[in-house]
């Protein structure tokens, strides 16, 4: 496993371990002082992220998170494909692969080169694809991400956009390293207002952006 992939699944680890309940004796921590950095936290996220209307700071802001989203899916995509990936920590790569997106059967067609083009354009199937891939692993990598439509409302609640960015897809198998395709890619982002909870009694109705279909770009 790569000093890349080792990172990511630190990252991963990490997010398991704060959306999870603690083990330890709750006397370890200070209430008081937990209390207050939440009370700070809550209200951050309220004046920032729960108004109704967004400004021009907040969208470019959002544009850049849809662009970190890209560049995860691409390295989780690359964690998948490991071959000494464990297979129940595979599945909760895959899960945070779908949280990325905006719904479960996006379009998603990554290439159309023949090698990768007879899948089902989804993240199912490409999934699929690297399940049946005879390679060790494959390294999916996103590089040069910009604006092409920058976010705008198109609804009370919702704003879109689109990304342009290229995809390259390597194989590994030993010491050899093949490059399979790179690739002009639009991306589609969709940033809405969603209900987020925030410990056990709290939850916000806060804007989050995701992404959404990827096609060529032609």
């Amino acid at each position: 496993m790569t000093l890349r992939n080792i990172h990511i699944v630190l990252i991963i680890i990490g997010f398991f371990l704060l959306t999870s309940k603690t083990c330890e004796p709750e006397a370890v921590m200070d209430p008081e002082n937990l209390r207050t950095k939440q009370d700070i936290l809550q209200h951050e996220i309220e004046s920032e992220f729960e108004s109704d209307y967004l400004i021009e700071g907040n969208l470019v802001a959002f544009g850049e998170k849809a662009g970190q989203k890209l560049t995860d899916f691409a390295d989780y995509l690359s964690l998948y494909s490991d071959r000494q990936t464990d297979t129940l920590f595979k599945q909760q790569v895959k899960d945070m692969i779908y949280r990325l997106f905006y719904k479960k059967d996006n379009r998603i067609q990554l290439s159309l080169a023949n090698e990768i083009s007879h899948y089902q354009s989804s993240l199912a199937g490409v999934f699929n694809y690297i399940d049946a891939s005879a390679y060790e692993s494959l390294r999916f990598i996103i590089s040069d991400h910009r604006p092409f439509i920058p976010l705008h409302q198109d609804s009370i609640a919702r704003y879109t956009g689109k990304l342009n960015s290229y995809i390259s897809i390597a194989a590994i198998k030993g010491n050899d390293t093949v490059l399979i395709s790179k690739n002009q890619i639009l991306i589609k982002i969709i940033l809405i207002r969603t209900n987020k909870q925030f410990g056990e009694e709290k939850s916000l109705n806060i804007w989050q952006v995701f992404l959404d279909d990827i096609e060529p770009f032609q």
